[in-house]
């Protein structure tokens, strides 16, 4: 199970490695790009905001990141300067950048049956995304989750419990 980079992580684990995975759960999970342009744009993007997370007082950074549009309908979880590694954020950032991914949506098709997409019913664009790639047969198990945006499981982790129960038939 992953959310967010860590679920484009595990993406990239399941498309390395398919027969490692049976269920893979994936938390707003950005599926890859495919345009060339759009890695370039998104590249650099993720530098931009690791060199603020390295250079901006940490209040600073902390509220610009949760004001981005994709954050808008979500909790905005507390977090202390004092709990993050600054660095290593920054390096995240880079190093795992969605630009930097293997696979696109389409080569994801292989893996759908054992990929299980949850995105909050709040999430316009992953919602949007999503759905898209339901009806273009990229995705198979696409489950919205009530009373959420982006950050699913800060936002509604009773129904992202019970649908990871529900998913996985952990009883």
């Amino acid at each position: 199970m992953g959310y967010s980079l860590g679920g484009r992580l595990a993406l990239q684990a399941v498309y390395d490695k398919p027969g490692l995975w049976d269920e893979v759960v994936l938390l707003s999970a950005h599926p890859g790009l495919k345009a060339e342009q759009e890695k370039i744009a998104r590249k650099n993007s993720d530098q931009v905001w690791a060199d603020k997370f390295l250079n901006l007082p940490w209040q600073e950074v902390v509220k610009l990141w949760n004001d981005q549009p994709v954050f808008i309908h979500s909790q905005k979880p507390a977090r202390e300067a004092t709990e993050v590694n600054r660095e290593s954020l920054a390096d995240s950032l880079v190093n795992w950048s969605l630009a930097d991914h293997d696979f696109s949506p389409d080569q994801l098709i292989p893996l759908k049956a054992k990929l299980h997409w949850l995105a909050g019913e709040n999430d316009a664009k992953y919602l949007s995304l999503f759905q898209d790639l339901k009806t273009a047969g990229i995705i198979d198990d696409l489950t919205i989750v009530k009373s959420a945006g982006h950050r699913v499981h800060f936002d509604n982790p009773n129904a992202v419990a019970r649908l990871l129960v529900q998913k996985l038939d952990l009883v």
